[in-house]
């Protein structure tokens, strides 16, 4: 199995941006979940990491 690699780009200087590939299928299926709450997909993934962290840590 191939090592994995963690790509980071320095966005600001206190914000990394971050970036997954994803499948089409799965962009198609954010897109149309965050339609209703008016939210962008940084909104959905900044959502769904705060999430992770707190269930890692709680």
């Amino acid at each position: 199995m191939a090592e994995k690699t963690i790509k980071t780009v320095e966005a600001t200087k206190d914000k990394v941006y971050v970036g997954a590939p994803v499948s089409r299928e799965t962009h198609k299926k954010i897109v149309e979940l965050a339609k209703p709450r008016d939210l962008g997909i940084s909104d959905i993934v900044r959502e769904a990491l705060r999430e992770y962290l707190a269930k890692q840590e709680g």
